[in-house]
């Protein structure tokens, strides 16, 4: 076997593997959010809602949330009349359909169980915050309404019903009715 002399008189094999100290054997994560969906998908959407490159993808993913959040709370329903609704005071504060609360439906919107959307829904149309408590509120509620139903699935996964669903999220936001 060959050896190498490395440095005063230490030796070592020559078919070792040499790394330069100047490799970065560590890769920097990205900076900013992670993204959530791939570049095929983000063009198709883009062209759904007409958004040209200024439009950052933040702003297509609110826009999609509030888009869900809309149609649970109105059941698919788009007139340009007056719907009375329980959640009217969210959706349309001046009777116009077309100007709702928007930051406030994009938050909502990231609440996926509709039973659970709801329920945060109608305790918001009581409370009527202003637009900074209402979202951190809702990321208050949605986070323990998840926390509580990963224990009860995870306790008793066949127990869990619309019923559990409705409770958790009553619970979760404090609501009393």
């Amino acid at each position: 076997m060959q050896t190498t002399e490395i440095c005063g008189g230490i030796s070592a094999p020559t078919h070792a593997p040499v790394v330069s100290i100047s490799e970065n054997i560590f890769q920097k994560a990205k900076r900013g959010r992670p993204r959530t969906m791939d570049a095929a998908t983000e063009k198709i959407i883009r062209g759904v809602f007409q958004a040209g490159p200024h439009v950052t993808t933040r702003t297509i993913q609110n826009s999609i949330h509030g888009g869900h959040a809309l149609h649970t709370l109105t059941g698919g329903i788009s007139e340009h009349g007056k719907i009375g609704t329980p959640y009217d005071w969210l959706l349309r504060p001046d009777g116009h359909a077309a100007h709702y609360r928007k930051s406030i439906c994009d938050q909502l919107g990231l609440v996926r169980n509709p039973t659970a959307l709801r329920t945060f829904a109608l305790q918001l149309c009581e409370e009527k915050p202003n637009a900074t408590h209402a979202i951190s509120a809702l990321r208050n509620w949605n986070e323990r309404w998840q926390w509580s139903m990963a224990s009860k699935i995870n306790a008793d996964p066949e127990a869990v019903n619309e019923e559990t669903v409705l409770q958790v999220a009553r619970w979760a936001c404090g609501a009393t009715a």
